[in-house]
């Protein structure tokens, strides 16, 4: 449960929208704030046209390719989900040429 923040990365759970972990199946970024409970449109991954803005775990590079981390945030430690690619550097928000998500091992 809890507050989805705006851009945060979401998977589900038992039915339910909620901040991805390292070990969910993303689904795609929220597009506002919201609680537990609440309506919230989702961006979804490898279906939605253009670009997505995500949240950085870390500092990131343009070209990292960025996978799914913890509490809704993308980062570089690659395993679990491939999301896509950061098109600009950025500690924080990040703009991501995105994908259909893809599992991969990590290396």
């Amino acid at each position: 449960g809890g507050t989805i923040v705006r851009n945060s990365l979401v998977a589900l759970s038992s039915g339910k929208v909620v901040a991805c972990s390292a070990s969910s199946r993303p689904l795609g970024f929220a597009q506002d704030s919201a609680s537990e409970g609440e309506g919230l449109a989702v961006r979804l991954l490898g279906n939605a046209a253009g670009t997505v803005v995500g949240i950085a775990a870390e500092a990131v590079a343009q070209g990292d390719a960025l996978y799914e981390a913890a509490n809704g945030k993308v980062g570089k430690t690659e395993g679990g989900y491939f999301i896509g690619y950061a098109l600009c550097a950025a500690d924080g928000e990040v703009e991501i040429q995105h994908c259909v998500p893809q599992e991969v091992s990590a290396s």
